[in-house]
């Protein structure tokens, strides 16, 4: 059989696009005046930016928000009080409130969901300042419920700060109707070359081409995204269906509504450290967890037993992936599953 290489973690970090890294080599090399100069490639430089940043919201459905291009995510700033976030934030997010020295609190989830009457329970009876919730998993691809979070919110005036990376590019959306005061967007998992944050002043003198790669990487992701939509959903499906014809004993992780292109799978009797090894000498790229040492806090958080935990495996599809990708995969899954269960299985060789 023909050797490959599938990349199947799209949800950590997408590729760039090659007309985005046109547009950045453009405005390295010939649109390189500093923003805001009184000469002429100032000024020029000064427009595209605010043209960026505006259509940017725009394409968010957030035209009534600032946005601010950054390259390292800090927290707005907030009033005296704990931070209240959910388990499942991403390590950018979670990094960024480490290094802000403020005190926090975790609230509870209910199965794969934000547990919204912990919220309520939190927030009547403790200062909270601003309160940080994912408008989506990215373990398991499960939507959250971010407008119900939202509204707990607005009743205590207390700002949401929502993460919408995972939405880009795998469902329809508005930021505008999800009620969240702030939002984050890490620009990698749909390769954008910098990340967003929504509802600060813009940073004028962030560099442009970043600014007009992200610009770019997000229209290009936004075209047809209907189509994409679809053809994503069938892809996915059809992989999900032919991995349970090929292998027994497969419990899918996470909820509906779930995010497009994402299956997140556990392999009974199957070290995830173990398969995601094996794949990858097969050429074929997906996530397994980011240390092997110790069981994903995510998963424990979600109250999954350790035994599923540990046998789980992130499959997540974008708008590149094809058939042919997906049929070498089901080609060199099942016998290494099959390998793995029965070494497990069987008594040691003296």
């Amino acid at each position: 059989m023909r050797y490959e290489q599938v990349y199947l973690d799209n949800i950590s970090s997408a590729p760039t696009p090659e007309e985005v890294c046109d547009v950045m080599s453009l405005y390295y090399r010939e649109h390189f005046g500093y923003p805001g100069q009184l000469h002429q490639w100032g000024q020029w430089s000064k427009t595209a930016f605010e043209v960026f940043a505006e259509k940017t919201a725009e394409l968010l459905g957030a035209k009534n928000f600032s946005v601010k291009f950054v390259l390292e995510f800090a927290l707005p700033e907030i009033g005296d009080g704990k931070i209240l976030i959910s388990p499942i934030e991403a390590s950018i997010i979670r990094d960024a409130v480490e290094r802000s020295g403020i005190a926090t609190e975790e609230f509870d989830m209910d199965g794969y969901r934000h547990n919204i009457s912990s919220v309520d329970k939190i927030l009547r009876e403790d200062r909270i300042a601003l309160v940080i919730a994912a408008a989506a998993d990215r373990l398991t691809g499960t939507i959250q419920p971010i407008r119900e979070l939202a509204e707990i919110c607005h009743r205590e005036k207390i700002p949401l700060l929502c993460d919408i990376s995972p939405l880009i590019g795998r469902t329809k959306f508005a930021f505008s109707e999800l009620g969240a005061d702030f939002g984050f967007i890490e620009g990698r998992l749909f390769g954008a070359p910098c990340n967003l944050v929504i509802g600060e002043q813009p940073d004028e003198k962030f560099p442009l081409p970043l600014a007009a790669g992200f610009f770019k990487t997000l229209e290009i992701v936004d075209e047809d995204i209907e189509e994409k939509l679809k053809s994503l959903d069938e892809l996915t499906n059809e992989f999900w269906r032919l991995l349970q014809l090929h292998l027994p004993h497969l419990v899918l992780l996470g909820e509906e509504p779930r995010l497009s292109g994402i299956l997140t799978v556990a392999f009974e009797d199957v070290d995830r450290g173990a398969m995601m090894l094996a794949l990858d000498m097969q050429g074929v790229a997906i996530w397994g967890g980011d240390s092997f040492s110790k069981p994903t806090e995510q998963f424990v958080k979600m109250n999954i037993s350790e035994e599923l935990a540990e046998c789980a495996l992130r499959f997540s599809l974008w708008h590149n992936t094809t058939q042919k990708e997906l049929d070498y995969v089901l080609r060199v899954l099942p016998p290494l599953v099959d390998r793995i269960r029965f070494e497990k299985k069987s008594p040691k060789m003296r």
